[in-house]
Formats: structure tokens, C-alpha cells, sequence
């Protein structure tokens, strides 16, 4: 009598199992703490692409467990969210702990956004010293390689798998644009190019 151990028939069930689409994946990869993951679930369920039908809800609950997770850009959107009161409360002083997250990370725009609230002369939190350190960051700071390397790296496992379908393909598109987007907004701010940028009128 043949004894086959556990470990033996998962791996042979593994095999038998039909490989991932990119829409599972996501799934898989977000149950997992992926924040990437879990961020391009939000703007699916946000919006009702693919397989994925429109639900507030479940998009306000990935993007909150994204921007736990750590990712910057989930952090800052959430910071937007409390600032303008998107579907959650109004709330500044949780909007601006949010913002600081992700500016910590070299997230310029989160540094621009805390800049902008700090030298406002007539909120209630104006600072002069505090916009102009995160003025200052904007101009310099980056996100990360190493952040960057992790936002390609999900795409690329992504684009390995089997496509399919025309759904699976408009997946791949909208996360390729999500990382488009999140890359253009990683590096310092070129204030030739940002001509009310609030460092001017601080005279950096």
C-alpha cells in the first residue's frame, strides 16, 4: 500500500488547478495584504470595472486597508476623502494625519497638499514653518526605488498570467494606468511648473 504525504497531494492538486487570471489574482494577492492589491480592488469597485460590480462599500474597505498597509497613494486619497468629506465625515485633522503618511514616504503630492493647508493664512492651522518644510520636500523628495520597484513587480506577475479575455485585458490596462499615474506623481515637484505653488509665495 502506496502512503502519499499531504504536502504530496496539495502539489499534485496545485498542478490540476487552471492558472490564475489577473481578475483572481487581484483577489488572491489583496486577501494577502497586498496594498497594490487591495488599492486597484477600490478603484474596480469604485467604479464597477470588469468583473468587479460597483459597491461603495467594498471600495471604501480596500482603500482603507490599503492605505493601512502603506501604500501612499491610498493614502493619500483617503486624506482627500476627510478633507472634502467623500464619503466619509469631514475632518481635517484625520485628512492631514493621512496626508503626513504618505508625504513621510516622499509622496510629493501629500508634502504639496500639507504645504498648501499649512500657509493658508486663514485656516485655523496655519503654520509658516511647517509649509515651508513640506515646501521644501516637495521640491527635492522622491518616492522611493524601492517602492517604484514594488509597484512594477505587481504589475509584472500581473502580465505574466493568461489574459483570456477582453476583460482580462481592460484589467491590465487600468492597473497599467494606475502605475502610470502613481509614478508621475513621485518625484519632486518642478515649481516652473507649478506656478501658484504656495513655496513661491513663501519666497523658497
Amino acid at each position: 500500500m502506496l502512503l502519499i504525504s499531504c504536502a504530496s497531494v496539495r502539489d499534485v492538486v496545485n498542478q490540476l488547478r487552471p492558472p490564475l487570471k489577473p481578475s483572481e489574482a487581484i483577489v488572491q494577492w489583496a486577501n494577502q495584504n497586498d496594498a497594490w492589491a487591495q488599492y486597484v480592488l477600490s478603484v474596480f469597485y469604485l467604479s464597477g470595472i470588469a468583473h468587479f460590480p460597483k459597491n461603495n462599500t467594498l471600495a471604501r474597505s480596500w482603500l482603507e486597508k490599503s492605505a493601512t498597509t502603506g501604500l501612499d497613494l491610498a493614502q493619500m486619497e483617503i486624506g482627500y476623502r476627510y478633507l472634502y468629506g467623500i464619503g466619509l465625515p469631514e475632518n481635517k485633522a484625520i485628512a492631514i494625519q493621512w496626508f503626513t503618511k504618505a508625504a513621510h514616504q516622499g509622496f510629493t503630492p501629500a508634502q504639496y497638499q500639507l504645504a498648501l493647508l499649512y500657509a493658508d493664512a486663514d485656516s485655523d492651522i496655519f503654520n509658516l514653518q511647517e509649509a515651508q518644510l513640506w515646501c521644501s520636500l516637495a521640491y527635492r523628495d522622491t518616492v522611493s526605488d524601492e517602492a517604484l520597484q514594488k509597484d512594477r513587480d505587481f504589475y509584472n506577475r500581473l502580465s505574466a498570467m493568461p489574459e483570456q479575455d477582453a476583460t482580462e485585458q481592460a484589467i491590465l490596462h487600468w492597473v497599467t494606468k494606475m502605475q502610470e499615474s502613481r509614478v508621475s506623481m513621485s518625484y519632486a515637484i518642478n515649481p516652473d511648473n507649478v506656478p501658484d505653488l504656495p513655496c513661491k509665495r513663501l519666497g523658497l
